[in-house]
């Protein structure tokens, strides 16, 4: 090993433990949710093993039973756990299971660079892989999300990786098949890029049949185990990952929210890559294809990419797990241009400024993104917990009515919740009331607030009266 190759890992080292820092603050401060889904998939159907309530207050997926139950079964243990030190809090376990996540994340992106390292030359691994693995904004913000997007993702890089090691044994296939199968009842569009795993295998690296049925043993010995969580969340005997396909494919379920065209992913890329840079991204992308069509990342990502574009109904999260083969991928790919495009001397300062300004952009949103939550109304959410009212009141809008779905996971049991105009005291009960109001509507005493969405140092800076345009949650005692 040489003294360039030991420096460089002492670099990875560093790089890694600072990022490991901004995931962790990112699991601390990004809380709540990017989508619904991510949400009242997870933990609403937790919610609905831990305290029991109407079918009806669940989205339309558990009664199909067409999602896996390894994710909200997860939650659930979560909880007992807590218990058993007599900790009943959601917000503890979501923030659990955000740092789970962030560490895995991180792991993830670990093992990425440990895997590809070799193949990208050193200045592009200093460049760009590294500081795109710990510090673009997206890795950090998918990569603390309890979601199955970035779930799947995760095992899904990290079953890939075990699966192309060199020369591996009889229990690394088994091992790298788990992952997989972990990554597939995550989220059952992963099946598209283990399907191009394999055909890589088979193809391309010849694997020798018992390496091919460790890998399926592995893999299967997860589908089974999803299959008994499943009985023992939904009862009876569902396929869930067969539901899945036949309300989405077969019924067009799917495609009821909404039809975008083959190129909206394209957008889509666009914006969350931060134009105008997420053009070279873009490029980037499909220069790695062009340039390394028998490489395995090529045969995982092409048919994903291929049939999400042919499918109707479309979302930017929907193409979350390739950020996890991005850093390899951008790195392979300017080491690779910048043989074939030789900048002139004279133009070499453009490059660096792209790339500062890149960082510059980019660290500005890690700063929100390890600042602040992902979902603002978690914070209310929260507050009102920490209160443990009786009933809690509404003066305009229900906050836990969101996506036409009652959120019930962050409400402690026994918590009535009414509009403030349907409800009438009955004298002597004397319950505690809280009531949640918007502050425009000018009904908030000041000596009884509990808690305001914008914080009062804020409204020093009304510039334009944009807080007369913004949407203030207020809580108060009554």
């Amino acid at each position: 090993m040489g003294v360039t190759t030991k420096a460089l890992e002492r670099t990875q080292n560093r790089f890694a433990l600072l990022g490991l820092i901004f995931f962790l603050a990112g699991a601390f401060f990004s809380k709540g949710f990017h989508h619904f889904d991510e949400h009242f998939q997870i933990l609403e159907f937790a919610r609905f093993k831990l305290f029991p309530m109407p079918t009806a207050d669940l989205p339309w997926e558990f009664q199909a039973k067409m999602r896996s139950s390894l994710q909200p079964t997860l939650v659930v243990w979560v909880h007992s756990l807590l218990r058993a030190i007599n900790i009943e809090n959601p917000f503890w376990v979501t923030f659990i299971l955000r740092c789970f996540t962030a560490i895995l994340s991180w792991l993830t992106f670990r093992w990425m660079l440990s895997s590809f390292g070799r193949e990208i030359p050193e200045k592009w691994m200093r460049l760009i892989s590294l500081p795109l693995s710990f510090f673009f904004w997206l890795s950090i913000y998918n990569g603390v999300r309890f979601s199955s997007e970035n779930w799947g993702g995760i095992f899904f890089a990290m079953g890939l990786c075990m699966a192309i090691r060199p020369n591996p044994g009889f229990l690394s296939g088994v091992l790298a098949g788990t992952l997989l199968g972990i990554s597939f009842l995550s989220r059952f569009q992963m099946g598209i890029m283990l399907a191009g795993l394999v055909l890589w295998l088979l193809v391309v690296r010849k694997q020798r049949p018992l390496q091919s049925l460790s890998l399926a043993l592995g893999f299967s010995s997860l589908l089974l185990i999803g299959i008994l969580l499943d009985h023992g969340f939904y009862g009876g005997w569902p396929i869930s990952f067969w539901n899945y396909f036949e309300q989405n494919l077969i019924h067009g379920k799917a495609a009821e929210f909404g039809v975008q065209p083959w190129y909206q992913y394209f957008k889509s890329l666009f914006i969350y890559l931060i134009p105008p840079f997420s053009v070279f991204f873009i490029l980037g992308l499909f220069a790695f294809f062009w340039l390394y069509p028998r490489h395995v990342l090529s045969f995982a990502l092409v048919p994903f990419l291929l049939v999400h574009m042919l499918l109707g109904h479309k979302e930017a999260r929907f193409l979350f797990p390739i950020v996890y083969f991005f850093p390899v991928i951008l790195g392979l790919s300017f080491a690779a241009a910048s043989k074939r495009i030789r900048l002139a001397t004279s133009t070499q300062w453009l490059w660096n400024l792209l790339l500062g300004s890149f960082w510059v952009v980019n660290g500005l949103l890690l700063a929100v993104v390890c600042s602040h939550p992902a979902d603002k109304d978690t914070e209310l959410y929260a507050e009102i917990f920490k209160a443990n009212p009786d009933i809690l009141l509404y003066t305009q809008d229900n906050p836990y009515l969101r996506a036409g779905l009652n959120l019930k996971y962050y409400q402690r049991p026994g918590l009535e919740v009414a509009a403030s105009s349907d409800f009438s005291e009955q004298p002597g009960t004397n319950k505690k009331i809280l009531v949640v109001g918007l502050e425009s509507a000018g009904l908030v005493p000041r000596e009884k607030v509990v808690y305001q969405s914008v914080p009062k140092w804020i409204r020093r800076y009304n510039f334009n009266h944009w807080l007369d345009r913004t949407r203030i949650w207020v809580l108060f005692w009554q």
